[in-house]
């Protein structure tokens, strides 16, 4: 009981994470060029199977998926997540 109450009492440090996270994604894009989201998709507009992935795995499968999209017309997606606590429902 006590660990979990621990773990309750540090959620507030994840509460503006998302935020954050935008602020500095929004600083690299002026700097580069390259903009970056919390979640971004990549794959046929109405795919019917998506796959979820975080990390270094996220540009393979997204490759894969552009792949599969313009050599056999299949309906597939790639939500790629880069900052997964807290999910955030809204965005």
């Amino acid at each position: 009981d006590i660990f979990f109450q621990c773990v309750e009492a540090g959620n507030s440090f994840y509460d503006n994470l998302a935020d954050a996270f935008e602020a500095k994604a929004k600083l690299v894009e002026e700097k580069t060029g390259h903009s970056f989201a919390l979640y971004a998709y990549d794959g046929h507009p109405e795919a019917t199977h998506i796959i979820v992935v975080m990390g270094s795995a996220a540009v393979t499968c997204s490759e894969t998926a552009a792949h599969l999209v313009e050599q056999s017309g299949q309906r597939v997606g790639v939500l790629k997540v880069r900052l997964f606590r807290p999910w955030d429902r809204q965005r």
